[in-house]
């Protein structure tokens, strides 16, 4: 990834992964730029140089205009290394053409050449399509977290699980 890509990569991914925790009910809407923001900074504290940080930009074979983008960091020790991918985007007129499983497949050989023994990921659980294509790949679940929304509903009850008292 170039360092212009770099700054492209930042200025949508870190909004982007602010408006997912927003989504996910994690962090409110004010606070979450900002957040999100700091993330960054600490996984990312030299930008593309980040020691242990790999980013890529998938360019199409024809022509060799960008279509995807992925980040992955190592961590662990030596036999037991592990990629952990923070993020991969493919551009959102492209999507559906292969392009997603082309650059995980060649993230995930990425990551063998450098080392790693095994690749992890975090989606959330509304992306349906990114859940499919991980499953494809091999990926398994290793955990699940789950939420239950207390907020009150437009009748001002909350869903209540047995007897009524």
């Amino acid at each position: 990834m170039s360092a212009t890509e770099y700054e492209e990569f930042e200025a949508s991914a870190v909004p982007g992964y602010a408006e997912e925790k927003v989504k996910a009910g994690t962090w409110t809407r004010e606070e979450s730029l900002a957040r999100a923001r700091e993330v960054f900074a600490e996984l990312l504290p030299d930008g593309p140089a980040s020691p242990d940080n790999h980013l890529f930009t998938a360019r199409d074979v024809r022509g060799g205009r960008p279509v995807a983008r992925l980040w992955f960091a190592l961590s662990g020790e030596p036999g037991r290394r592990e990629a952990y991918i923070y993020d991969i985007a493919v551009e959102a007129g492209l999507r559906g053409r292969g392009y997603g499983r082309a650059t995980m497949t060649a993230g995930i050989e990425a990551a063998r050449r450098a080392g790693a023994s095994s690749v992890g990921l975090h989606v959330f659980g509304s992306n349906k399509a990114a859940r499919s294509l991980y499953t494809s790949l091999g990926f398994s679940e290793i955990g699940v977290v789950m939420s239950l929304s207390l907020s009150l509903g437009a009748s001002g009850d909350t869903a209540r699980a047995g007897p009524r008292h």
